[in-house]
């Protein structure tokens, strides 16, 4: 890639981290959006932090609110306290801006929904998993006496080492 990031054709939600990669200092003020919609989620739930602040909230779940600068491990929820309810809404505000997470889950069970339909009509018949299964050779996946160990050596290594070729010294003593 040459040292610049890649261009994408299609739309990429989110912010390049190559900047950071390039030893530049984090944006400190930036908003950081997160989701989990997976498996054990029974609604949407989501999170910013914006700085010191994380906020995480969810349809059927009380809403969390944490200081990690003074409390790291998320053990005291701030929202619900008189003195950041300002803060709290602030973020709830940014998160009903953000997402519908009503219409969200709405979206989630439909495809769920796409997907099981799919699933049970694959089954019908002689079943073959749709998903990519390669073929694997145990004889040659574990160590065997047919490798080269000289050739396995200079594969695991980059560069490639030259291996030196024996000088006939192995097994002689040293004299002196």
């Amino acid at each position: 890639c040459g040292g610049k990031p890649v261009e994408y054709a299609d739309s990429i939600d989110g912010k390049s981290l190559f900047p950071l990669l390039n030893g530049e200092d984090e944006d400190e003020k930036a908003l950081v959006y997160g989701e989990i919609l997976c498996e054990g989620a029974i609604s949407p739930i989501v999170m910013l932090r914006n700085g010191r602040y994380k906020y995480i909230y969810c349809d059927v779940d009380p809403e969390q609110l944490y200081d990690l600068d003074n409390d790291p491990d998320e053990i005291n929820n701030l929202a619900g306290q008189k003195e950041y309810e300002e803060l709290r809404k602030t973020f709830y505000d940014q998160v009903t801006k953000k997402w519908d997470t009503k219409v969200l889950r709405e979206q989630i069970v439909a495809n769920q929904n796409r997907r099981r339909l799919v699933d049970r009509s694959m089954r019908k018949g002689r079943f073959t998993p749709w998903d990519f299964q390669p073929f694997e050779d145990a004889s040659k996946k574990y160590m065997r006496n047919h490798l080269d160990l000289n050739a396995l050596e200079r594969k695991a290594r980059f560069p490639s080492p030259k291996i030196p070729e024996p000088d006939g010294r192995l097994g002689k003593r040293q004299e002196g």
